[in-house]
């Protein structure tokens, strides 16, 4: 095999490599959006920024870096039915899968929910050690 054929092979193997890569990352972070409770269609470049909503964008943008979760914070983002608290909460859930973050995405009702019923049949302590092992618990209306 000439050097010329070696450089071509090496680049074949190194492009299907890292197309491999790419393809098994892309597959995990579906599995594990899905598996934490994320809608797709709820991520960043879905917000409409022309809508008529006023909110700190600042404080949004550092949200965003999602530091309040290595600092061991809690965010609660409320407002009245329609400025995008579900798609706020769902946008950061996505941002937390892609930084191997474990997520549960939950309504308020469905926490409640399970929380009552974890009590009824006895299962708390395996819930509460469930939701203690997701980094950020994300909760909407």
């Amino acid at each position: 095999m000439t050097g010329r054929e070696r450089r071509w092979l090496s680049r074949r193997l190194l492009t299907g490599f890292t197309d491999e890569v790419q393809r098994r990352a892309k597959q995990r972070y579906i599995l594990r959006a899905k598996e934490a409770g994320l809608r797709s269609r709820l991520a960043f470049d879905e917000w409409d920024r022309t809508a008529n909503v006023t909110c700190d964008q600042r404080l949004l943008e550092e949200l965003r870096t999602l530091r309040f979760v290595d600092d061991h914070h809690h965010v609660v983002i409320m407002g009245p039915v329609g400025v995008g608290e579900t798609m706020q909460v769902h946008a950061r859930g996505h941002l937390a899968v892609l930084s191997d973050l474990r997520v549960i995405c939950l309504t308020s009702d469905e926490l409640s929910h399970r929380l009552r019923a974890s009590r009824l049949d006895d299962t708390h302590e395996q819930e509460e050690s469930y939701r203690r092992r997701q980094k950020p618990l994300m909760a909407t209306k």
